[in-house]
């Protein structure tokens, strides 16, 4: 079972055009020879199927009737795309304008500077999707016959039919469509959406108000009557906008009817689930009746007409509305399992245990197979890896290598003890140098050869800054 779907994923993301059907080889008929059947008998109680070509053949047509049927029913390719899209005509772009603007950094030069080592990584990352495009779908069938070899040689039929069986299942494409409406989440925008959520979110972040103008401070006069009625209608838009009733409905349904309806729960852990979801509905009603009877008067005594209004458009506004709908589209697709799905997934669990104990493989037969995988998995990486220019192979790992510096140094930081951690200053964003060559002002020597220390890679280190700020070559 594990080499199948080991095999499926390497294979998805690699081939993520429309596969050619029929690569499987065509089976040939040849004549029985003695001894075959007692060779038969004896691979199978060692967890190795027939070597018989036609069963070969007939093994290797059924895994790569599998691999073609997976990748579309996966939506793997829509996400790809989608998500190359979203990184390089809406993020890539969106942050190396952050990083461009001097009043980001003074809001926020921690974040900045981590913006300053991820750009890079999105930048060379999909540069060097770009170059593999034309190297991977001109490679598609020789790997889908490389992965279908493998199968057809160490996964017995059962075994293969029983991953088809997988893919079928209703439950299955659920999932991957509850995934799929996840990834939407993040990449159905276009640049208009982009420039109205910035917009909003500057607007926020700048946003100021007296915390002690609300109805509970003493002597405080209440607001007018009319900011009341504007501030109850951003309540009631919002709710409505959100679908917060609707995807607080479906998780309560979900879990009443399908989690709590099957018996793979202990006893104490249904009741566990069932008294939790008691207090959250009991709390959710709470808290929405006191926040509709209670939020108009809150925000209309903190924010002036000018502001309610500004923050009515924003709730009104389409990038809003398309994302509590995307929101709300991954939750109903992901509470969209009945209790006969899960029924399902539990027999094929059952059953893929049986298969599994009785296709065992022994540690010489599992060391060939790791040894055959990883020989086949070096080549494709190696051929990749040289598809790429010097350029982008270089840039790409010196980007890597400044955001694994930066992810390692604050997770040092994370877990030091607290009588080693030193309070000190905060660090200003070092100047960029203009060019690759750009020399220390005169006088100056730079701060790591002066103190004798190892100087680490960072996010201003040649075509990496030059990426993050958008001046890399294209």
């Amino acid at each position: 079972m594990r080499p199948v779907l080991k095999a499926i994923a390497v294979a998805l993301p690699l081939s993520m055009g429309a596969l050619i059907p029929g690569s499987a080889a065509v089976a040939q008929e040849q004549a029985q020879e003695p001894g075959k059947e007692q060779a038969k008998q004896q691979g199978k109680e060692q967890g190795v199927p027939s070597s018989e070509p036609k069963a070969v053949a007939e093994r290797k047509r059924l895994a790569a009737n599998i691999v073609v049927r997976a990748l579309p029913a996966s939506r793997l390719p829509e996400i790809y795309a989608d998500l190359r899209y979203a990184l390089g005509e809406l993020y890539l772009p969106t942050l190396r304008e952050a990083l461009n603007d001097p009043a980001s950094a003074k809001r926020d030069p921690e974040t900045l500077a981590k913006l300053a080592a991820i750009v890079p990584v999105i930048d060379y990352a999909l540069r060097a999707a770009g170059e593999l495009d034309p190297v991977i779908a001109a490679s598609r069938d020789e790997l889908i016959g490389e992965i279908t070899d493998y199968q057809a040689k160490y996964m017995s039929e059962e075994e293969i039919r029983f991953a088809g069986e997988i893919l079928d299942t209703p439950a299955t494409r659920k999932g991957f469509n509850a995934f799929y409406a996840l990834s939407r989440y993040l990449t159905a925008y276009d640049k208009e959406d982009l420039r109205a959520s910035r917009e909003m979110s500057a607007w926020m972040k700048d946003l100021t108000f007296d915390a002690a103008t609300n109805p509970f401070t003493p002597n405080m006069p209440p607001p007018p009557p009319a900011r009341i009625a504007k501030a109850t209608a951003v309540v009631t838009d919002l709710m409505r906008i959100s679908h917060v009733d609707d995807m607080v409905a479906d998780i309560i349904a979900f879990t009443r009817n399908v989690v709590l309806e099957v018996d793979a729960l202990k006893p104490e852990e249904a009741e566990a689930v069932r008294g939790g979801l008691q207090q959250f509905e009991f709390y959710y009603n709470l808290g929405k009746s006191m926040a509709v009877a209670v939020a108009p008067s809150m925000i209309a005594a903190a924010l002036t007409d000018e502001q309610l209004g500004k923050l009515h458009l924003m709730i009104l506004s389409p990038v809003m509305a398309k994302s509590f709908t995307l929101l709300y589209t991954a939750v109903r697709e992901s509470t969209s399992f009945t209790k006969q799905d899960i029924g399902e997934f539990r027999r094929l669990g059952e059953k893929g245990e049986v298969i599994s104990a009785k296709w065992e493989r022994g540690p010489e037969v599992q060391a060939k197979m790791s040894a055959e995988w990883d020989a086949s998995a070096a080549k494709w990486r190696g051929r990749l890896e040289g598809a790429l220019t010097p350029e982008t192979r270089q840039g790409l790992e010196a980007s890597v290598a400044v955001l694994g510096a930066l992810m390692a140094e604050e997770e040092a930081k994370k877990t030091a003890p607290e009588s080693k951690k030193i309070m000190a200053p905060a660090e200003t964003m070092p100047e960029v140098p203009e060019g690759k060559n750009a020399q220390a002002p005169a006088g100056k020597k730079p701060q790591a050869a002066a103190e004798g220390k190892q100087e680490r890679p960072t996010a201003n280190s040649d075509n990496v800054v030059a990426s993050a700020m958008g001046n890399s070559h294209e």
